[in-house]
């Protein structure tokens, strides 16, 4: 009969504050903006409290976990219980002088001093994102700096779901500080002799008996920031609890260290910090762990099989509510001997064997790094839940002594959901995911907070808009127009004409056509004249006629267009009669007058033809003959 052993990571959170690491720095970013604005204050002056507030998830803390928390004006954020004194020691919260480090415990205090609420003025605003992170808010003012907003003294506590504190400072000083009597303290502790001060130098302490008396008389600076971040210690040690086959689980000794001070180790979940403009976790958090393997020789954690049974070996995916499809990781897998073949796989009960679902395997003789995502198993894993990342020996028989592989450098990647939308529209989008209408090109994006256990799913809409070009255009035309550049049709009057069309992007661009139609005026005149006639016609121009006829003129009337006028002309030819030859001795009587001189005469009768024009007489008249 082949026997298994399998292992079990038995790392745990920091027991007490000791094993936190602390770190500080200036980052803007590490502000986060919060939306909701009720007030946790109960009362102004200064002794105002709030009442006991849910943190919104379970929040470990030197070494024990809370769900609930409750603020002073003097700036104390007491985590699990109500506040009991308001009034205890808010000079020394965190030291043994009037004996404060003991009170209200355990307690985070961004300020620890003499606090003064004025209401409408000052406040304490919290918010919680998902079930990963809170974020109080602290405004309130000092005892000597109470009259307005403007020294009030602004700090954030956020406490995130992995046990980290962060007390962050806004990017507004307060100044005056008063150096009598504006004193505090910051830092966090669980009793007197376990808790952190940070000193005016940014120095953080950790103290085991009776606190610390170090008090501040310097605010620490815009956009300052200290973070406590828990490790994890503990031990991966030989292990017979998962099955009850026997032998051993991890090896220890040189090479192989059986402690883990690292806060990467297995239990230790930790995610990026909340992002500042609009207070969600970003689309990817990770988490991984290395086990310090020493160079290409070393074993890392150093497992063991029979039996082909597979062996739990880390958590790959803490049980936070999220889907285990959207799970990528890698790591670094020992194969020792190439007679073998390792394969992994994933359980979701250590101590079930029958809970392996193999994944893949390696052959490889040495390290090789593996990479997979289980969203190609959906169908096969649970949907949530623990997994533990898990190895077998395939190729072992009954019998064959235990194999075993080495295991490094294990990292985990879980994204929440994010979708992308890719939309091209004419001139504006309403996106229904928010009810915005947008009228410009860009990326936009929905944040859905909490979508799925703490994980913001994402919808990002990269649009596209397409103006189109609407064109006006304003002519004038002489008695009719052709609108060639529209819709081709031809318009004989003035007005305003639309053309509507698809432009090259499907988008429909309008053009307007405000047209005028100047129609000119063209003249007609008939006359009548005897032999000749001159007209002048309406441009001033002048013609000469001798016979009758349709005469036409064209030219550019006021609107540049073109006149045509007509002259209907009628000539009359006045009658000449012949010439009459008289002789007479001395005189001659003609047409009432007496000549008497030889010589040619002539006497007209006016309008006397049936044309009523001039009729003329001659004579040729000769005296003394």
């Amino acid at each position: 009969m082949v026997v298994v052993a399998s292992i079990s990571a038995t790392a745990s959170r920091a027991q007490g504050l000791g094993a936190y690491v602390y770190s500080t720095g200036v980052d803007a970013a590490k502000w986060i903006t919060i939306t909701n604005t009720t007030n946790l204050l109960n009362e102004s002056g200064d002794a105002a409290a709030s009442s006991l507030k849910n943190i919104g998830f379970t929040f470990p803390f030197g070494g024990s976990t809370y769900t609930q928390y409750s603020v002073t004006v003097d700036g104390i954020l007491r985590i699990g219980s109500d506040v009991a004194d308001e009034n205890v020691a808010p000079y020394y919260p965190l030291g043994d002088e009037f004996g404060g480090v003991e009170d209200n415990n355990p307690k985070i205090t961004g300020f620890g001093g003499d606090g003064y609420a004025i209401d409408g003025v000052h406040h304490v605003y919290a918010q919680t994102f998902g079930n990963l992170a809170l974020v109080v808010e602290f405004s309130i003012g000092t005892f000597t700096s109470q009259n307005d907003n403007s020294n009030s003294l602004k700090w954030q506590v956020q406490l995130f779901a992995d046990g980290t504190v962060r007390i962050v400072y806004a990017s507004t000083t307060p100044s005056p500080l008063n150096p009598e009597n504006d004193y505090f303290q910051v830092g966090m502790c669980i009793s007197g002799s376990d808790g952190w001060i940070v000193d005016a130098d940014h120095v953080a302490t950790h103290f085991n008996s009776d606190g610390s008396n170090d008090v501040r008389t310097t605010w620490p600076g815009a956009n300052r920031y200290y973070t406590f971040l828990p490790i994890c210690t503990g031990t991966l040690p030989y292990s017979e609890n998962f099955d009850s086959y026997s032998g051993t689980g991890i090896s220890t000794g040189s090479g192989y260290p059986s402690t883990y001070p690292n806060h990467l180790a297995p239990t230790c979940w930790h995610y990026p910090a909340l992002s500042a403009t609009s207070g969600t976790y970003p689309a990817v958090y990770i988490t991984s762990y290395s086990y310090f393997r020493n160079g290409a020789s070393g074993n890392g954690i150093r497992f063991q099989t029979n039996s082909r049974h597979p062996r739990a070996v880390v958590v790959l995916a803490k049980d936070f509510g999220l889907p285990n499809s959207r799970l990528a990781f890698s790591f670094d897998l020992k194969v020792n001997n190439a007679s073998h073949m390792m394969e992994y796989g994933v359980m979701s009960n250590p101590a079930d064997t029958s809970t392996f679902i193999p994944l893949g395997y390696s052959d490889y003789v040495g390290w090789k790094t593996i990479t997979d995502t289980l969203s190609k198993y959906a169908d096969r894993i649970p949907a949530v839940g623990t997994l533990y990342l898990a190895f077998r020996e395939s190729k072992q028989t009954a019998g064959e002594a235990n194999y075993s592989g080495g295991l490094d450098n294990v990292s985990v990647r879980r994204w929440c959901d994010s979708t992308t939308q890719n939309v091209t529209a004419c001139e504006s989008y309403t996106w229904a995911e928010n009810s915005t209408t947008y009228t410009e090109t860009g990326i936009y994006r929905k944040v859905y907070t909490n979508a799925h256990g703490g994980c913001d799913s994402t919808v990002r809409l990269n649009l596209t808009i397409n103006n189109p070009v609407h064109t006006a255009l304003t002519t004038s035309a002489c008695g009719s127009y052709t609108w060639s550049s529209g819709n081709g049709t031809t318009y004989t009057t003035s007005g305003n004409r639309t053309y509507s069309h698809a432009d090259a992007n499907s988008c429909t661009q309008v053009d307007t056509l405000h047209l005028t139609i100047n129609n000119p005026v063209h003249t007609a005149t008939s006359v009548t004249r005897c032999d000749t006639y001159t007209h002048t016609w309406p441009d001033a121009a002048s013609n000469t006629y001798t016979v009758s006829g349709h005469y036409r003129h064209s030219h550019a009337d006021a609107n540049s267009c073109t006149q045509v006028d007509t002259l209907h002309l009628t000539i009359n030819y006045s009658h000449t009669f012949d010439t009459t030859a008289v002789s007479a001795c001395t005189d001659f009587h003609w047409w009432g007058e007496t000549k008497t001189s030889s010589g040619t005469y002539t006497h007209t009768l006016a309008t006397t033809t049936t044309q009523g024009c001039d009729s003329v007489h001659r004579l040729a008249l000769t005296v003394g003959g």
